[in-house]
Formats: structure tokens, sequence, C-alpha cells
């Protein structure tokens, strides 16, 4: 004789380990939140950043081209929302018409920075103020 055994749903144990993967699964997400919220706040500075020392190459290339002398700066403090950004300039006149710029940069958290340069060359008939 056959004794049909009515076997719906799950056991004690299988229930136990669905648990215990769902926990784990849980916990290894949260784990990768901190990081997570670290390498935002790293992109976030280091955009902002980049916008300032983009903004303070362009400034000082559209300077020299005017025919003025840029004026070094060391650690000027530049706000952006709530951070505070230190820009470093420095500017050598390699030959007649033609200046090496160099900006950097850093932030409380990194002292290192981004820093960044070019070579700017006057160009005459640039501004109003030139003679052509």
């Amino acid at each position: 004789m056959l004794i049909i055994r009515d076997e719906k749903g799950i056991t004690l144990v299988e229930s136990m380990i669905a648990a215990f993967l769902t926990v784990a699964v849980i916990v290894g997400l949260m784990t990768m939140q901190s990081v997570s919220w670290q390498s935002a706040g790293k992109s976030d500075s280091m955009g902002r950043a980049i916008g300032i020392l983009q903004t303070e190459l362009e400034s000082l290339e559209n300077t020299i081209m005017r025919g003025q002398e840029p004026t070094a700066k060391t650690n000027e403090e530049v706000s952006s929302g709530s951070f505070s950004y230190f820009v470093t300039t420095t500017q050598a006149e390699v030959s007649t018409n033609k200046w090496l710029v160099n900006v950097r940069v850093t932030w409380p958290r990194n002292s290192r920075g981004v820093s960044s340069s070019m070579i700017v060359t006057r160009q005459m008939g640039f501004n109003s103020e030139d003679n052509l």
C-alpha cells in the first residue's frame, strides 16, 4: 500500500538557510555603502578642484594675451559651495612674449591636489588696445 504524504511548503532548515543567505547579502551591501560614499565625496572634490583649475588657467591666459603681467598666487583661498580650495600659480617668461603658467589647486584633505600648466603666447590684435 502506498502512503501519500502531504509535503507542501518549506522546512525549518530551508527557511533558516534562506534567512542566513539574505542577511549575508544585506550585510555585504551595507559594507560597500561606506566605500561608495567615500568615492562619491572624492569625485565631487576632484571635480570642483578641476573646475577651479581650468578657470584659473583660462583667466591667466586671458590676462597674458591682453598684454598684462599676471600676479603669482600662493595658497589663495577659493570657496566652492561649502568647500575651501587653495590656488597656487606661478608664471615664468620663457622667451619674449611667451610664458609658462603653472597652477596647483589643493584642499584640506588632499595636500597634493591637482595641477596643470600651459604655455601662453602673446598675440597682437587680441584686444582693442593693440595697434594693428
